[in-house]
């Protein structure tokens, strides 16, 4: 069966919310900030940390004003007022009330690396850490009422960097091309592919946020001419409305979508080198220069569960959520790449969940193994998460 993709809850216009709590009174609270294409994954870890049995018992409170605010706010030692989102144990999307004078943050977390952030230094001061996490896409959408499939990086080039007078048919009226702003991940990170940069993408209309972008294009009178960009998460869930463009990159001779088809969920192409435009997820933090521990310990659990290095509660299958909301895990992939967008090398996991990944996502999954080891062979004798793999 295929997974059901989350996406953050969106309220009714005329609803009355309900009067929001104060963020400290809720279940050992983890404060991030950055950006919006994060908080799929955010809302589904932080469902599973509200179910948990105390002490393990944790809520994410995060904010979302933009990818690269985030990492300045760490860098900066700035505190976070007004309200915020989190999720309770069902998944619903609430605000809290933060402090008037200002709450420190734990974490923040952004699609892209510090290095695309224009006010960040490089390399991050010895007292900033930054852990990654799995892997996103960027998705160049069209609507569905589009006959478009594919996009060259040249034609994304003229299309963003000059607008009309890029003359990249059908991308030619600047009111139907959807952009960010240049604290935007998915603006950073499709920038820097294609050879525009963020500040640059002068030639359109401020979507806002993702699901702007997405009503934006997806709404547009016409169809032919409407195009824009968000994460792979936000794209397959409003498969619906919008469609994802095959990306031909420079030097490659045909696009590629990041799955194997327009229906599947399979992100074959991103785990196998072809589609061009991933970067894992990033999570800054505070840290001992000297130690390199994590200095907040809300962090410190939170971030250690993502890479690894602190053990997971029972009962958290860290490995499905990032899965079901749409990522892939560095276990499912098969290349890497240093940097936002470097050279791709092979990359051979050392426990694999290749299998995993399929069986969740409608993809060929791997050999069962409910018994172990036993019921695999020669070929792939491991058994990893319940599917036979090479180790």
């Amino acid at each position: 069966m295929m997974r059901r993709l989350l996406f953050p809850t969106v309220f009714l216009a005329g609803a009355a919310p309900a009067a929001a709590a104060p963020c400290s009174e809720l279940p050992n609270p983890i404060y991030g900030l950055g950006g919006s294409a994060s908080k799929p994954t955010l809302a589904r870890i932080s469902k599973a940390l509200a179910s948990l049995p105390a002490p393990d018992t944790a809520t994410i409170v995060f904010q979302a004003p933009g990818a690269c605010l985030g990492i300045y706010a760490v860098l900066n030692n700035t505190t976070i007022t007004g309200t915020a989102s989190y999720w309770d144990a069902t998944g619903v999307e609430k605000t809290c009330d933060l402090p008037a004078a200002g709450q420190v943050l734990d974490f923040a977390n952004m699609a892209n690396s510090a290095v695309l952030c224009p006010l960040a230094p490089v390399p991050l001061p010895p007292d900033v850490g930054d852990y990654e996490g799995s892997v996103n896409t960027i998705n160049l959408i069209v609507p569905v009422a589009s006959s478009q499939r594919s996009i060259s990086a040249a034609a994304a080039y003229f299309v963003f960097g000059f607008g009309a007078q890029g003359q990249a048919a059908p991308w030619t009226v600047e009111s139907e091309i959807a952009i960010r702003d240049s604290n935007s991940a998915v603006q950073q990170l499709l920038g820097a592919t294609i050879n525009v940069p963020a500040s640059k993408f002068a030639f359109g209309v401020n979507a806002l946020s993702q699901n702007g972008s997405i009503t934006r294009v997806a709404s547009s009178a016409q169809p032919e001419a409407a195009i824009g960009f968000v994460s792979g998460q936000a794209a397959d869930v409003a498969r619906a409305t919008v469609r994802t463009l095959a990306y031909q990159h420079y030097g490659q001779s045909c696009g590629y979508l990041p799955d194997s088809t327009e229906t599947s969920f399979d992100k074959k192409n991103v785990r196998e080198g072809r589609y061009f435009i991933w970067s894992p997820q990033h999570f800054f933090a505070k840290k001992d220069p000297v130690s390199g521990e994590i200095v907040r310990p809300e962090a410190r659990k939170l971030i250690g569960y993502l890479t690894g290095t602190v053990a997971l509660p029972a009962g958290f299958d860290l490995l499905r959520y990032q899965i079901e909301s749409g990522e892939v895990p560095r276990c499912a992939m098969k290349v890497w790449r240093e940097g936002d967008l470097g050279r791709l090398s092979r990359h051979t996991p050392a426990k694999a969940c290749h299998g995993f990944f399929e069986s969740l996502t409608g993809g060929t999954a791997a050999r069962a193994c409910p018994n172990g080891p036993r019921d695999c062979t020669a070929s792939a004798p491991a058994c990893n998460f319940g599917y036979c793999e090479v180790q």
